[in-house]
């Protein structure tokens, strides 16, 4: 079960997240998955602390996942896609667009 969260509303649906993780890949399809705090500047949203392995990756593909698990094991996560840049120790990533999502229940019929 997937619902479309609006870009205008990332930073209002974060505050309902205590976690995020920043899912980047590097030049050869291998995934990095590194724990962020994030805060948000305008339109963008900023990792208070980075790494070298994503800042290498985001220098060969700027396609980003930020992953929000949910509070509650039968709650939502936030998923947002968007384009990352290195700043020094920092992490700017512009939104593209965001869905929060949960499995569908045991027995219902699959989205087509």
């Amino acid at each position: 079960m997937s619902i479309k969260v609006d870009v205008a509303d990332i930073a209002r649906t974060l505050r309902d997240f205590d976690l995020a993780y920043l899912i980047s890949v590097d030049a050869q399809g291998r995934p990095k998955v590194i724990a962020v705090q994030l805060q948000v500047e305008g339109a963008a949203l900023v990792s208070l602390h980075g790494s070298r392995g994503t800042a290498a990756n985001l220098q060969d593909n700027s396609s980003v996942t930020v992953l929000c698990p949910p509070r509650e094991p039968s709650g939502m996560s936030l998923l947002i896609d968007g384009q990352a840049v290195a700043e020094g120790e920092r992490f700017r990533i512009t939104p593209e667009n965001a869905i929060l999502h949960r499995p569908a229940p045991p027995g219902s019929a699959p989205n087509r």
